[in-house]
């Protein structure tokens, strides 16, 4: 299984079957995902956890009549002309969509839409898309402590579910500035998975970086991305 990073919250992964591309914006350079499309061996998914223009680019829908789309149903409310699209499997947080290929879980999120847990051929992918701490040193004591309930009470509704994944890629954005570690470290130590990839960083992926000790400190394994294309082999 290689997991490569197309930009900001997006990845492509490839198994033995399959494609996964999850939270698409942009290709790479070399165009990995247009490649992946391209090909006729290998059936295609596409999974977008939510509406922010960020994590979903509306282009992916004209990709091609060949590709399975998991989409989080707060794509739909606001997309009329996808409603009878029957590509599109739509799911709500706690909902699951399954084939004889993959088992794919819609979890919570501290934002809009959910984040995915991917089960396929013998290992579990956890993407946060924007589940996260977001505590912010401007924010108000009161607000911060309200997000930071938020993130707990969802975090152990997908303990279960997620506990010990093989690889989570998670947010680290380094706008939250000292802060930045909060909600992956307090992820890490509630569900331990074995390798973290940072996501979310906005092409600073120096600074994101600089948080990897403190991931490694509470027993997962960091893996750093440092530009577009970047690949891991699992």
């Amino acid at each position: 299984m290689t997991i490569t990073y197309l930009y900001h919250s997006g990845f492509a992964i490839e198994t033995e079957e399959a494609y996964f591309v999850i939270d698409y914006w942009r290709d790479t350079d070399d165009g990995i995902v247009a490649n992946m499309i391209a090909q006729d061996e290998k059936t295609v998914y596409f999974l977008s956890s939510h509406i922010h223009h960020d994590h979903f680019n509306p282009e992916i829908i004209f990709f091609g009549q060949h590709i399975k789309y998991i989409l989080s149903a707060d794509i739909r409310r606001k997309n009329k002309v996808l409603r009878t699209d029957d590509r599109i499997a739509w799911v709500h947080r706690g909902e699951q969509y399954e084939d004889k290929r993959v088992k794919i879980y819609a979890l919570g999120s501290t934002d809009v839409g959910v984040s995915f847990c991917i089960e396929t051929e013998g290992k579990r992918i956890f993407h946060a898309g924007d589940f996260n701490n977001w505590q912010r040193t401007t924010a108000s004591e009161y607000d911060n402590m309200q997000m930071a309930n938020y993130f707990t009470s969802e975090l152990t509704k997908m303990e279960d579910i997620v506990s010990n994944c093989d690889v989570a890629v998670f947010p680290l954005d380094p706008r939250m500035g000292d802060l930045t570690a909060a909600g992956a470290v307090q992820f890490c130590k509630a569900v331990h998975p074995k390798q973290l990839i940072p996501m979310h960083c906005w092409e600073m992926y120096a600074e994101a970086n600089t948080f990897g000790r403190e991931i490694e400190q509470v027993g997962s394994r960091f893996i750093p991305i440092n530009k577009s294309g970047d690949a891991i082999v699992l």
